[in-house]
């Protein structure tokens, strides 16, 4: 039955809905409202009032869904009212057949140009029969476009109904299906040109068992139904000779062969093929199957007798073959074939090997493989299902010089009419050095396998879904889980919720970048809820040059976390310390500064007294700088040091520092080289901490320089403003520029000075640079001065 297209239930509810707009209606005018009236009265016509609005609303919302699915409905839509007539049609027409929908609207169903006339009578038939009720099953027409190019159609009809089953109106939903038929065209004529074709034309699977052939196939081999070889092995049809595995090999390497074979009738008469075989692949160049067209050329050979240049060619490849090609015969249990690569596999030539029978075959084998090996023949010749009877094992063959050498042995038996095995036909390689290999391999995995089981640390490996696929003892004892309980389980299932999202993101970065990633701090839940924070390292898992997933080694850091979190705890009670002792020295440093600059400025003090005073002043002003630098490390460790951030103007700024320390500067008759440009960028700061910054630096300028001069330089660049103090003093070594932003680290001076200062304000200066989202740097040379400058970023204004 088919499925009523929603369009056209929106409809019939839209008709159902103006039904019952106007019973609404008709009943709100048959009604007069009297004096006498009853509220019943005026409750029924205001209920009747309010469903028309609702049922008017309803109507409006279902014209827009109508509007949106009719007009972006995939194929073309015909609404025809009962006389043929097109009421409506969407836009798809225009691109289907080129028409405008104005250019079809109001025209009859069997007056529009692009439908032919048996298009109109196949329309015409199923209206008729939609009108006595049958049920019209979808039906194709040719179509004509504005262009005049012919396109096929399949056609849907639905019809809208009102109340009384009455059809008002029907849809019409055609989908162009050219494309599709000329497919269809296609296939049947390749399919026919097959079916038909005088060759004889198979198709088989990879392991070369039949699975299609077509009636000259059946012809020439003399048989009557294809099931007679459907299923069947290729060989079987061929008097092979040793040349099957030589065909696939060709085959698998190249992808093609030609040449002549011999073929075996159901008769057992045999007659001259040529076959070109093909390998066919699917879109990725995959094998998917062998297709073979033979020709027989019986009457041919027969005027023709020197050998073609494809069987010399075949010759040719069988004996140059790197692998040792044989046939078994089983009744005679000796070779009727061997080729000439069995000297360069086993030492024998052809010649020695088909003269060996079975046992002495068997003697050359490996005492510990002979048994594997006797019960590989009998599978081969016993196996039921013939079809895949193409084995593979490997055993130990005496060399006739090397002793004994692995070897591959690749072979199927061939069978008479009489399923009777008659031959073993085979390759077989050497592989010695890819054993020696694989036991390499398997020694070096079991070693490291016994390195991550005993390890102290967790190992796991997860697939590329982030499954795992395997866990040693460490991890299961982190994990508090057992191997059974957490393998193919997701890793994010044993994970703190906190880590969850953090552990995906670094698996993601490990599939795309294919790099390691180390000392990854996650949080691990066990069993019993205890969580474990542990470090991990990641690398990727490569499967055949794709991503298969990572390896990770687990460390328990509990230990270190808790000295982490001591050391956290010592440094705050540090920090606390010597801010309480600053607080304290700066107590009573502060009046003795008082009274010290009292004795100073007194007039009764003599001059000794007042020498003794300026020293003693000029110390308690060290001690109380050094004071409120320790202060301001404690709050800059702790955090607690208050910004007051504002708007800047950095020439005003710049330009009290200057009036400041200019005085001091000359006094010691030095030049004060100043270069603020008239206009500037306004900053984001706290002015008296950058003002603390930039005199700690020209401070330190000053102290290490004795002749020459000082620079204040300003200069935007890179929507920064870079201020410099620059100096011609002693200079810093290269070493000593990495250390001097350290807490406590004062650069060596020259014997002849002392090491005045606390080590504090280049690391203080570079916190509150830090804050203000900027860096500070150094660069100088020894003997021609330092030169320190500060990146901060400014404020873009809108102009």
């Amino acid at each position: 039955m088919q499925k009523e297209p929603e369009i056209v239930k929106i409809l019939r509810k839209e008709e159902l809905l103006r039904n019952l707009q106007m019973k609404s209606s008709a009943t709100c005018e048959n009604v007069q409202i009297t004096e006498d009236a009853s509220i019943d009265a005026l409750l029924v016509v205001s209920k009747d009032i309010a469903e028309n609005k609702k049922a008017e609303q309803l109507l409006v919302e279902n014209e827009k869904k109508y509007r949106t699915i009719f007009e972006f409905f995939p194929q073309t839509i015909l609404l025809i009212d009962k006389n043929g007539i097109i009421l409506d049609v969407n836009e798809q027409i225009r691109e289907w057949l080129g028409y405008k929908p104005d250019e079809i609207l109001e025209m009859n169903l069997f007056s529009v140009p692009f439908f032919n006339q048996k298009s109109k009578k196949i329309i015409k038939k199923n209206f008729l029969n939609k009108l006595l009720n049958k049920t019209i099953p979808a039906f194709e027409i040719e179509v004509l476009t504005k262009s005049g190019e012919k396109r096929v159609g399949i056609v849907y009809t639905t019809s809208l109904r009102n109340e009384e089953k009455e059809i008002i109106a029907d849809f019409m939903v055609i989908s162009d299906i050219t494309e599709l038929k000329h497919k269809e065209e296609a296939i049947r004529i390749k399919d026919h040109a097959i079916t038909s074709s005088i060759n004889a034309i198979i198709l088989a699977d990879l392991k070369g068992n039949i699975t299609y052939v077509n009636k000259s196939f059946l012809r020439i081999w003399g048989y009557a139904k294809d099931k007679d070889v459907l299923g069947k092995s290729m060989a079987q049809f061929w008097k092979m000779q040793g040349k099957y595995f030589e065909v696939m090999d060709v085959l698998m390497i190249t992808g093609e062969w030609i040449g002549e074979l011999t073929g075996i009738r159901k008769d057992h008469s045999t007659f001259q093929v040529q076959l070109s075989a093909n390998m066919i692949r699917d879109k990725s160049t995959k094998p998917i199957c062998i297709m073979g067209c033979f020709v027989d050329i019986t009457k041919y050979k027969k005027t023709v007798k020197t050998p073609s240049e494809s069987e010399k060619k075949f010759q040719d490849i069988l004996e140059k073959s790197f692998n040792m090609i044989y046939q078994l015969n089983i009744k005679k249990k000796t070779c009727d074939f061997v080729s000439r690569s069995s000297l360069k596999i086993l030492g024998y030539t052809s010649q020695e090997m088909m003269s060996f029978t079975l046992k002495q075959i068997e003697d050359l084998i490996h005492p510990d493989d002979r048994n594997q090996w006797n019960q590989h023949l009998k599978t081969i010749i016993d196996y039921q299902n013939k079809k895949d009877a193409i084995q593979t094992i490997e055993y130990r063959f005496r060399h006739k010089v090397f002793g004994y050498r692995w070897i591959s042995d690749t072979c199927s038996a061939i069978f008479d009419e009489k399923n009777e095995p008659m031959a073993i036909v085979g390759t077989i390689k050497d592989i010695t050095e890819r054993k020696k290999i694989w036991n390499e391999l398997i020694k070096s995995e079991e070693k490291y396998r016994i390195l991550a089981e005993t390890s102290a640390d967790g190992v796991f490996t997860t697939d590329s879904l982030g499954r795992l696929t395997y866990v040693n003892p460490s991890f299961e004892k982190l994990c508090g889980r057992q191997k059974s309980q957490i393998l193919a389980t997701p890793l994010r299932n044993y994970l703190h919720e906190d880590s969850i999202y953090f552990f995906q993101q670094i698996f993601i970065d490990a599939r795309k970048k294919n790099e390691k990633i180390e000392n990854i701090e996650l949080e691990l839940v066990a069993g019993d809820g205890r969580i474990t924070p542990i470090e991990t390292n990641i690398a990727p898992l490569k499967k055949d040059a794709e991503f298969g997933g990572i390896v990770c080694t687990v460390r328990d850091i509990t230990q270190r976390k808790e000295i982490e979190n001591e050391l956290k705890k010592n440094e705050r009670l540090k920090t606390e310390f010597m801010n309480i002792a600053a607080h304290e020295l700066r107590s009573p440093v502060t009046p003795i500064k008082g009274y010290l600059d009292l004795i100073i400025h007194e007039n009764e003090s003599n001059e000794k007294i007042k020498n003794w005073a300026k020293i003693s002043l000029r110390n308690a002003e060290r001690l109380l700088k050094l004071i409120n630098d320790i202060l301001d490390v404690s709050r800059l460790d702790s955090d607690t040091m208050r910004f007051n951030m504002e708007k800047i103007n950095p020439i005003e700024l710049l330009n009290e520092i200057v009036e400041d320390m200019r005085l001091v500067i000359i006094n010691k008759k030095l030049e004060f080289r100043v270069n603020i440009p008239e206009q500037l960028p306004y900053i984001i700061g706290d002015k008296n901490r950058l003002s603390q910054v930039f005199k700690n630096l020209i401070g330190n300028s000053l102290k290490f320089t004795d002749s020459g001069f000082i620079a204040l330089e300003v200069e935007k660049k890179d929507n920064h403003l870079l201020i410099a103090v620059g100096d011609t003093g002693i200079g810093i070594s290269n070493d000593e520029l990495k250390k001097i932003f350290t807490k406590f680290y004062q650069a060596y001076t020259g014997e002849d000075r002392n090491n005045e200062g606390t080590g504090l304000g280049l690391f203080i200066s570079k916190e509150i640079v830090k804050k203000h989202n900027g860096i500070i740097w150094a660069e100088s040379k020894i003997g021609k001065g330092s030169r320190f400058v500060i990146q901060l970023p400014y404020i873009h204004e809108n102009r």
